[in-house]
């Protein structure tokens, strides 16, 4: 079965913060969405999107944690490539988390993942 990473809140939520939207927020910018891979250490956390063009912009955290584009079209339509799962959904939306309800720096805390160290730093003018 596969899950769908759009839902119809998600959606609905995400005509509220278009691309640049949540610019300059930090970690008080709320989260529309996570995305994350059960067999690696990928996650995604939307902030924005742009439905027409399926452009979402969020804090990535993998190897490296960065703020970064992706398609959630693409990540719709990973797949894994070995072993017994092969073929399966890659990629899978996290149900505990509501469109607008928590921010970035509440779920990176609850997940026990590192924020960005600039982002203790003051803002310039």
């Amino acid at each position: 079965m596969t899950q769908k990473l759009l839902t119809s809140a998600i959606k609905n939520a995400a005509r509220k913060f278009p691309l640049g939207s949540q610019d300059g927020k930090r970690g008080d910018a709320l989260v529309l969405a996570r995305f994350f891979t059960p067999a690696s250490a990928y996650t995604w956390y939307m902030l924005e999107y742009d439905e027409e063009n399926d452009e979402a912009f969020g804090y990535i955290v993998g190897p490296e944690p960065e703020y970064g584009y992706f398609s959630v079209k693409e990540l719709q339509e990973a797949r894994m490539q070995s072993g017994f799962l092969r073929g399966m959904q890659a990629v899978e939306r996290d149900i505990s988390v509501d469109p607008k309800k928590r921010t970035l720096a509440d779920l990176l805390k609850a997940y026990g993942e590192k924020a960005p160290s600039w982002w203790q730093e003051k803002a310039s003018a």
